[in-house]
């Protein structure tokens, strides 16, 4: 009876391990590939090591990039709905939203306001790609040399989930970059 114990919840352990994976993939399945600029700040944690915290056009909220007429009283998400600029292949904040978007061509960021979720002027956003670590050595030659140069390429999935898949500092072609920066 015993045995029949232990392999019961080493089988619940292996089917959530494996749900718990099926699942990322199947986010990464259904997910699309952006890039967009960024500046990095403050590249070095004495507990978490050297890494770059980025910020991007759409981390601070304005009320003044929201639509007429939609502002709500209380923020606790904010969707910052981009657009392509052709040109660049970069996608930038053509504007805020709090609903989510409805249409599926839409590429979209759930973000969640840093500071409580009171409506005020200007308001910063967590998306969960603020920071990026680097190997040790790397922080203060990014931030001397890099300082306006980066890209970043994001995965965002239908409900406005992202991750960061790469760091480039290609000025020509963003979809080729010449020189990535090691992955995490």
């Amino acid at each position: 009876m015993k045995i029949y114990k232990i392999a019961g919840i080493m089988a619940i352990w292996a089917l959530v391990i494996a749900l718990f994976f099926g699942f990322q993939e199947w986010m990464n399945a259904h997910s699309v590939d952006i890039w967009v600029k960024t500046v990095p700040v403050d590249p070095r944690d004495f507990f978490r090591g050297e890494y770059m915290r980025l910020e991007y056009d759409f981390s601070t909220f304005n009320l003044s990039r929201f639509p007429e007429g939609t502002l709500p009283e209380n923020l606790s998400q904010v969707y910052a709905v981009l657009k392509e600029e052709k040109e660049e292949g970069i996608h930038v904040l053509d504007y805020f939203s709090s609903t989510s978007p409805e249409q599926e061509s839409v590429v979209f960021l759930r973000g969640k306001p840093a500071w409580g979720n009171r409506v005020q002027p200007h308001i910063q956003l967590r998306y969960n790609l603020e920071s990026y670590f680097v190997p040790e050595g790397m922080g203060p030659k990014l931030e001397r040399e890099l300082f306006d140069q980066l890209k970043i390429r994001i995965r965002v999935n239908q409900w406005g989930w992202a991750q960061i898949i790469e760091v480039s500092t290609d000025d020509s072609d963003p979809t080729t970059p010449a020189n990535p920066l090691p992955s995490q």
